[in-house]
């Protein structure tokens, strides 16, 4: 890829080709800060890519069926998109994304979600459309998290009503109402902890979507 010889480069934009091999010599590029390589044919992501001081990855609708482990190494990172792709989880290294922002891994093959997330300062997290079971615990310590979204998935907890309630505030209360039961459950080791309670004043976007969760944190209350 003649590209690499670019080292001043800052942006990168290879959307809609039929690349299916990123080269290494792409690590040339210790100036790119933005990377688009949206529907392509890539079945994975080369570990060098992750020497590079990006700052948005875009990836989407690939034949990506995994993440290198490297990815950590993406200090910088702001955006990963990955979604509609092949991805069967997520490497645990995807917690030391420190800059992250945005992370979009929709339409995949996701069954777990791993509990390193919960590390990173998310302010939008999409993980719809996959075979996600259950949220984590953990994910009401998630203080910058503004929207996520998690339609299109067989989840177990929270109910099912979650995914498509016509109730848009009703699907907030019961994420956190399930999250913190299950937190002061699992802290006292009784069913019989008192059930949680949620903020009449919380709201979000639309049947999935759900902004305000720094508030997550906090024990709600009943109206």
């Amino acid at each position: 890829m003649e590209l690499c010889h670019f080292v001043s480069l800052e942006i990168l934009n290879l959307y809609h080709n039929c690349i299916r091999v990123i080269p290494e010599a792409i690590v040339n590029l210790q100036m790119l800060t933005y990377l688009n390589l949206s529907r392509n044919q890539l079945s994975a992501l080369p570990a060098c890519l992750c020497g590079l001081p990006l700052k948005v990855l875009i990836a989407s609708n690939n034949k990506l069926g995994s993440l290198p482990e490297e990815i950590g190494q993406l200090k910088q990172l702001m955006e990963l998109d990955v979604s509609c792709n092949e991805i069967t989880a997520l490497p645990q290294q995807i917690g030391q994304l420190k800059s992250l922002r945005e992370l979009n891994v929709r339409r995949n093959y996701l069954k777990v979600l791993p509990q390193e997330l919960v590390d990173l300062p998310l302010v939008k997290f999409d993980f719809s459309c996959n075979k996600v079971l259950v949220i984590p615990i953990c994910f009401r310590e998630m203080k910058q998290l503004q929207v996520l979204l998690l339609e299109n998935n067989p989840l177990q907890s929270p109910p099912a009503q979650v995914r498509g309630s016509p109730s848009k505030r009703s699907d907030l209360v019961c994420i956190v109402n399930m999250l913190n039961e299950n937190a002061k459950m699992k802290m006292c080791g009784s069913s019989c902890c008192g059930a949680a309670e949620t903020n009449p004043t919380r709201s979000h976007e639309v049947a999935g979507s759900i902004p305000g969760l720094p508030e997550w944190v906090k024990d709600p209350v009943l109206p």
